[in-house]
């Protein structure tokens, strides 16, 4: 059983596919103008036909936009207002400009990573899911030590997709610490184990434009992503 308060959300990313939208050809700088009103302290780090790409440094906030789709990307949020109101602003900017009808796929991807005191903790929190045994006789062919463990599950209901991967790792240091643009967060500082758990939850139907809430949409995201993570390290 994992402690829910120890998680730690390294990134999370949106990412909004639209059929080709070919009035990023003509409204690309219409588009970027627009977002620097919202956004005065943007960096651009590219601006061409090939797409455009962003960063607003001091929210550790990235964002990329083609004519086919739409990334934003946070890392550490400590909360999620600042990685809400970009995904609502641009997405608003962008279905006006590109007249964006619908979008063809629609996906929310989380980082977490759990601690824990060394590479065998982190086995056997893995094990308590029942995802997989590798403490069976099987696997003794292969040697006597499992020395990793990286598990990918893939899910659908009617409406929603959902990538589940699941490693362990021994001592590793923590992202923040080496990040140009998150030293000031935490200090250097390794863990001995832990675990990393990445869900990607994603439509499998079209969704109207007039339909999105990209705010809406991250909170409920969010909200099922730690549920199943919950009920999924919960003790039976």
């Amino acid at each position: 059983m994992i402690d829910h308060s120890k998680l730690v959300l390294e990134k999370i990313v949106l990412e909004l596919r639209f059929p080709s939208g070919f009035l990023f050809f003509d409204n690309c700088g219409k588009v970027c103008k627009k977002i620097v009103q919202y956004y005065p302290n943007i960096e651009f780090q590219k601006i061409n036909v090939d797409g455009t790409q962003f960063t607003l440094n001091e929210k550790f906030l990235g964002c990329s936009i083609s004519h086919t789709n739409l990334a934003i990307a946070q890392e550490f949020p400590l909360k999620l207002d600042d990685f809400e109101e970009l995904s609502e602003t641009v997405s608003s900017i962008l279905i006006k400009e590109f007249e964006i009808e619908s979008f063809a796929r629609i996906g929310n991807r989380f980082f977490y990573t759990y601690p824990s005191e060394n590479r065998s903790k982190s086995q056997e929190l893995i094990k308590e899911t029942s995802i997989i045994n590798f403490d069976s006789d099987k696997f003794k062919i292969f040697g006597d030590e499992v020395t990793g463990v990286n598990v990918t599950l893939n899910f659908k209901d009617k409406d929603i997709g959902t990538n589940l991967i699941i490693n362990d790792f021994s001592e590793r240091r923590l992202q923040s610490a080496t990040h140009p643009l998150i030293k000031s967060i935490e200090p250097t500082k390794f863990y001995k184990g832990g675990i990393q758990i990445d869900l990607d939850r994603y439509t499998l139907k079209p969704l109207s434009s007039g339909q999105l809430s990209c705010r809406e949409l991250i909170k409920n995201n969010k909200k099922e992503s730690e549920r199943s993570i919950e009920l999924l390290f919960k003790s039976k």
